[in-house]
Protein backbone atom coordinates (compact mmCIF):
# COMPACT_ATOMS: atom_id res chain seq x y z
CA UNK A 1 0.00 0.00 0.00
CA UNK A 2 2.55 2.47 0.66
CA UNK A 3 4.15 2.23 -3.21
CA UNK A 4 0.39 3.76 -3.85
CA UNK A 5 2.00 7.08 -2.17
CA UNK A 6 -1.40 7.96 -0.76
CA UNK A 7 -1.49 10.89 2.15
CA UNK A 8 -2.36 9.70 4.83
CA UNK A 9 -4.89 10.13 7.94
CA UNK A 10 -4.33 10.96 11.62
CA UNK A 11 -4.49 7.42 11.90
CA UNK A 12 -1.95 6.59 9.53
CA UNK A 13 -4.14 5.15 7.44
CA UNK A 14 -4.44 5.94 3.22
CA UNK A 15 -7.15 8.95 2.73
CA UNK A 16 -10.16 7.38 1.19
CA UNK A 17 -10.53 9.86 -1.31
CA UNK A 18 -7.12 8.84 -2.96
CA UNK A 19 -7.85 4.97 -2.93
CA UNK A 20 -11.00 5.69 -4.48
CA UNK A 21 -8.68 7.46 -7.66
CA UNK A 22 -7.64 3.35 -8.54
CA UNK A 23 -9.88 0.36 -8.90
CA UNK A 24 -10.24 -1.55 -5.93
CA UNK A 25 -9.31 -4.62 -7.89
CA UNK A 26 -5.92 -3.27 -7.31
CA UNK A 27 -5.90 -3.79 -4.05
CA UNK A 28 -5.83 -6.91 -3.67
CA UNK A 29 -2.99 -7.40 -5.53
CA UNK A 30 -0.76 -5.58 -2.85
CA UNK A 31 1.26 -7.73 -0.64
CA UNK A 32 -1.10 -6.96 2.21
CA UNK A 33 -3.89 -8.38 0.74
CA UNK A 34 -1.99 -11.38 -0.21
CA UNK A 35 -0.59 -11.73 3.30
CA UNK A 36 -4.04 -11.17 5.51
CA UNK A 37 -5.42 -13.96 2.96
CA UNK A 38 -2.50 -16.22 3.09
CA UNK A 39 -2.92 -15.51 7.25
CA UNK A 40 -6.82 -16.26 6.99
CA UNK A 41 -6.25 -19.75 5.29
CA UNK A 42 -3.27 -20.99 6.93
CA UNK A 43 -4.26 -19.88 10.47
CA UNK A 44 -1.36 -18.17 10.82
CA UNK A 45 -0.98 -15.73 14.20
CA UNK A 46 -4.44 -17.27 14.65
CA UNK A 47 -6.30 -15.88 12.17
CA UNK A 48 -8.66 -17.83 10.99
CA UNK A 49 -9.57 -18.96 14.63
CA UNK A 50 -10.16 -15.11 15.11
CA UNK A 51 -12.49 -15.39 12.24
CA UNK A 52 -14.15 -18.38 12.70
CA UNK A 53 -15.15 -16.92 16.20
CA UNK A 54 -16.31 -13.89 14.84
CA UNK A 55 -18.46 -15.87 12.54
CA UNK A 56 -19.89 -17.56 15.54
CA UNK A 57 -20.83 -14.28 17.75
CA UNK A 58 -22.45 -13.03 14.50
CA UNK A 59 -24.36 -16.44 14.07
CA UNK A 60 -25.26 -16.44 17.54
CA UNK A 61 -26.10 -12.83 18.00
CA UNK A 62 -28.28 -12.60 14.49
CA UNK A 63 -29.52 -16.19 13.99
CA UNK A 64 -33.28 -15.80 15.88
CA UNK A 65 -33.80 -12.04 13.83
CA UNK A 66 -36.36 -12.97 11.43
CA UNK A 67 -34.87 -9.83 8.49
CA UNK A 68 -31.80 -12.19 8.18
CA UNK A 69 -31.49 -14.33 5.30
CA UNK A 70 -28.31 -15.94 5.35
CA UNK A 71 -24.26 -15.53 6.20
CA UNK A 72 -21.69 -14.58 3.03
CA UNK A 73 -18.47 -15.36 4.84
CA UNK A 74 -16.01 -13.22 2.38
CA UNK A 75 -17.29 -10.84 -0.18
CA UNK A 76 -15.21 -11.48 -3.61
CA UNK A 77 -12.69 -14.33 -1.97
CA UNK A 78 -9.15 -14.27 -3.24
CA UNK A 79 -6.46 -17.15 -2.90
CA UNK A 80 -3.31 -16.87 -1.23
CA UNK A 81 -0.43 -17.31 -3.21
CA UNK A 82 2.83 -18.25 -1.75
CA UNK A 83 5.20 -17.98 -4.96
CA UNK A 84 5.04 -17.45 -8.58
CA UNK A 85 4.38 -21.68 -9.13
CA UNK A 86 1.17 -21.33 -6.53
CA UNK A 87 0.01 -18.27 -8.46
CA UNK A 88 -0.82 -20.63 -11.80
CA UNK A 89 -2.12 -23.79 -9.44
CA UNK A 90 -4.77 -21.59 -7.23
CA UNK A 91 -5.91 -19.81 -10.50
CA UNK A 92 -6.52 -22.76 -12.43
CA UNK A 93 -10.31 -22.89 -12.32
CA UNK A 94 -11.83 -24.85 -9.46
CA UNK A 95 -8.44 -24.95 -7.98
CA UNK A 96 -8.15 -22.27 -5.17
CA UNK A 97 -12.30 -23.19 -4.66
CA UNK A 98 -11.68 -26.75 -3.55
CA UNK A 99 -7.95 -26.62 -1.97
CA UNK A 100 -8.52 -23.23 0.45
CA UNK A 101 -11.85 -21.49 0.08
CA UNK A 102 -14.56 -25.20 0.74
CA UNK A 103 -12.43 -26.12 4.09
CA UNK A 104 -12.28 -22.90 5.80
CA UNK A 105 -16.32 -22.62 4.53
CA UNK A 106 -16.89 -25.89 5.98
CA UNK A 107 -15.38 -24.76 9.30
CA UNK A 108 -17.58 -21.41 8.96
CA UNK A 109 -21.03 -23.26 8.20
CA UNK A 110 -20.57 -25.46 11.91
CA UNK A 111 -20.77 -22.48 13.44
CA UNK A 112 -23.85 -20.99 11.37
CA UNK A 113 -25.67 -24.81 12.47
CA UNK A 114 -24.55 -24.42 16.56
CA UNK A 115 -26.28 -21.13 16.36
CA UNK A 116 -29.23 -22.48 14.39
CA UNK A 117 -29.86 -25.23 12.02
CA UNK A 118 -31.99 -23.32 9.31
CA UNK A 119 -29.17 -21.14 9.13
CA UNK A 120 -28.27 -20.32 5.47
CA UNK A 121 -24.86 -20.32 3.93
CA UNK A 122 -24.77 -17.47 0.77
CA UNK A 123 -21.53 -19.10 -0.05
CA UNK A 124 -18.89 -16.89 -2.94
CA UNK A 125 -16.76 -18.90 -5.35
CA UNK A 126 -12.89 -17.64 -6.41
CA UNK A 127 -13.19 -14.37 -8.10
CA UNK A 128 -10.28 -15.41 -10.10
CA UNK A 129 -10.15 -16.54 -13.25
CA UNK A 130 -13.74 -15.29 -13.88
CA UNK A 131 -13.33 -11.81 -13.61
CA UNK A 132 -9.78 -10.95 -15.16
CA UNK A 133 -10.08 -8.08 -17.28
CA UNK A 134 -11.40 -6.92 -20.37
CA UNK A 135 -7.95 -5.97 -21.92
CA UNK A 136 -6.80 -10.25 -21.27
CA UNK A 137 -7.76 -11.41 -24.87
CA UNK A 138 -7.42 -15.67 -23.79
CA UNK A 139 -9.82 -15.02 -20.76
CA UNK A 140 -11.72 -11.81 -21.05
CA UNK A 141 -15.62 -12.63 -20.67
CA UNK A 142 -14.98 -16.06 -19.81
CA UNK A 143 -16.70 -17.55 -16.76
CA UNK A 144 -15.56 -20.68 -15.71
CA UNK A 145 -17.35 -23.50 -13.58
CA UNK A 146 -17.03 -23.09 -9.72
CA UNK A 147 -14.87 -26.03 -8.07
CA UNK A 148 -16.73 -27.01 -5.24
CA UNK A 149 -17.52 -30.92 -5.05
CA UNK A 150 -20.14 -30.02 -2.90
CA UNK A 151 -21.88 -26.85 -0.62
CA UNK A 152 -19.33 -26.37 1.87
CA UNK A 153 -19.65 -28.77 5.24
CA UNK A 154 -23.08 -30.49 3.66
CA UNK A 155 -24.19 -32.08 1.10
CA UNK A 156 -25.58 -31.50 -2.83
CA UNK A 157 -29.06 -30.41 -2.26
CA UNK A 158 -28.62 -28.83 0.70
CA UNK A 159 -31.49 -26.25 1.96
CA UNK A 160 -29.05 -24.55 4.44
CA UNK A 161 -27.03 -23.36 0.76
CA UNK A 162 -27.05 -20.57 -1.60
CA UNK A 163 -24.27 -20.39 -4.26
CA UNK A 164 -23.67 -16.73 -4.47
CA UNK A 165 -22.22 -16.16 -7.82
CA UNK A 166 -20.97 -13.10 -7.76
CA UNK A 167 -21.28 -12.54 -11.40
CA UNK A 168 -21.02 -8.75 -13.24
CA UNK A 169 -22.69 -8.76 -16.54
CA UNK A 170 -19.74 -7.87 -18.31
CA UNK A 171 -18.27 -11.22 -17.84
CA UNK A 172 -20.76 -12.48 -19.58
CA UNK A 173 -20.69 -10.16 -22.62
CA UNK A 174 -17.98 -7.93 -23.10
CA UNK A 175 -19.51 -5.31 -24.71
CA UNK A 176 -21.78 -4.53 -21.77
CA UNK A 177 -19.30 -2.91 -19.73
CA UNK A 178 -18.39 0.37 -21.34
CA UNK A 179 -14.53 1.19 -20.97
CA UNK A 180 -14.82 1.19 -16.56
CA UNK A 181 -16.33 -1.83 -16.58
CA UNK A 182 -19.55 -0.31 -15.68
CA UNK A 183 -22.78 -1.73 -17.55
CA UNK A 184 -23.83 0.73 -20.50
CA UNK A 185 -26.56 2.71 -19.53
CA UNK A 186 -29.46 2.09 -22.55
Amino acid sequence: MKDFNYPQNANGFPEVESCLTKPFFNYYLTTESWSMFRALYDNHLGMQDKYLAFWEKVANTFSSNPYVLGYDPINEPMPAFTSALDVVNKLWPGHYDREQLAPLYSKIYTKYMNANTENIMAFEPGQFPDSLPKDVPVIGGDVFEVGFEKPPGAEIGSVNHILNDHTYCCQMILEACDASGNPWKN
